[in-house]
């Protein structure tokens, strides 16, 4: 405390009052400023779904890996989930991997037009592609008919409860629109193509 003697009383207050905010200052703890902590992790990304995707992606490529014996020891059938969140639940999706049963496909959806001037052209119904693409490649629920025994119980309990046989009529008929592109694009990217939703491209229409 400091000497308040010979001081006025508004001069004595002031030195009290100096000290007292000096006091305080003292019992204030000060922060320091410490750098962002570095993203490692994919539990640090867990708010940022896009990042978490790259992180992921990036885990998955090691450049130590031989190509070769990589590829010698994978497989074409390939699986995915797409969670479907009107329903709760997800869908399990494969990859395309035959060449020739995707092109029947391209085949049932290739139209011709005719012009005013008598001219043909062929175009994809995309749409109805993109319906097939789901039918055929989701394998649960399945909307197509299967040599597995399982699989075809479920696609049949299907069929008893919706009143049509047709995969795409399947798809359409418990599908909403925006859920058809959804899993067709992801049966794309599984497949290898780099972007889902290039369906009429894909089909080197």
């Amino acid at each position: 405390m400091a000497d308040l003697d010979g001081l006025t009383v508004s001069e004595a207050l002031k030195v009290m009052d100096d000290e007292a905010v000096d006091d305080a200052a003292g019992e204030i703890p000060v922060r320091r400023s410490s750098p962002a902590p570095q993203i490692e992790t994919e539990e640090d990304l867990s708010e940022d779904e896009e990042r978490v995707a790259e992180v992921r992606e990036t885990l998955r490529i090691d450049a130590s890996v031989d190509p070769l014996a990589a590829l010698l020891d994978s497989t074409k059938r390939v699986y995915d989930y797409v969670p479907i969140p009107r329903l709760g639940a997800q869908f399990q999706v494969r990859a395309i991997e035959d060449e020739q049963a995707y092109r029947s496909l391209v085949e049932r959806c290739t139209e011709v037009k005719r012009s005013r001037r008598g001219q043909s052209r062929e175009k994809i119904n995309g749409p109805r592609l993109t319906k097939l693409i789901v039918a055929y490649y989701t394998v649960d629920p399945a909307f197509a008919p299967s040599s597995d025994a399982e699989v075809q119980a479920r696609y049949e309990k299907l069929v008893a409860q919706s009143g049509v046989r047709e995969p795409e009529d399947l798809v359409s008929k418990w599908l909403l629109i925006g859920e058809v592109e959804k899993l067709g694009d992801a049966i794309m990217t599984l497949s290898g193509f780099d972007d889902g939703d290039l369906l009429v491209e894909a089909a080197g229409n």
